[in-house]
């Protein structure tokens, strides 16, 4: 199952800060980033499942194995006439859980979820090439994200624990749109807006 941190997702910093693999958001939470070849593991799973009082069932009845909290996280910095965005897919630890330690169909179904939100973030670093200025690249982080959402629910829709976590067919599109965004795996794009 996935879960949407909107709060974190498009902030602006006027300081230049550094980025590690695993950093700190404005809220102080951690944050891992995904990076090409390092899979999720267990430990990155460091919440504790929450129990919905109503009907003592786990997080909405929805998905009782796993959550992965995820978002596409852009950071703006501004200076003269230059823009730099640096756009991550990143994952917050200490909200998402899996219930059982050692469950890998539940790690392998989040993976699923993780590199999803990667795809998502090369797309927002291939068209933000695009754009004007900044208002025109928070509309398009906006349609990006409701068409990311949109694919998270096909893929939980279709990708059950009872046939593996993922199916072939959905770990091959993974894969597949991996390796056509390939170009854009960098975070850091760098614009020039025009007055």
């Amino acid at each position: 199952m996935k879960v949407c941190q909107a709060g974190i997702n498009f902030f602006l910093i006027v300081l230049v800060g550094c980025l590690t693999a695993c950093a700190q958001n404005k809220q102080g939470t951690e944050v891992v980033f995904w990076k090409p070849g390092e899979r999720l593991d267990f430990s990155d799973f460091k919440a504790k499942p929450k129990q919905d009082s109503a009907n003592n069932s786990t997080v909405n009845n929805i998905h009782k194995l796993g959550v992965i909290v995820k978002s596409i996280d852009v950071q703006i910095i501004t200076s003269n006439d230059k823009t730099v965005f640096t756009i991550y897919a990143g994952m917050i630890p200490g909200l998402s859980w899996i219930k059982t330690s050692g469950d890998s169909i539940t790690l392998r179904h989040e993976q699923g979820h993780f590199d999803i939100c990667e795809i998502y973030a090369r797309r927002l670093r291939k068209d933000i090439r695009n754009v004007a200025s900044i208002k025109e690249a928070k509309k398009l982080y906006n349609k990006i994200s409701l068409e990311e959402e949109a694919e998270h629910d096909i893929y939980d829709s279709e990708n059950k624990y009872s046939n593996g976590g993922i199916i072939p067919a959905w770990r091959k599109k993974i894969e597949r749109q991996l390796l056509l965004l390939q170009q854009y795996q960098q975070p850091v794009v760098e614009m020039v807006f025009r007055k």
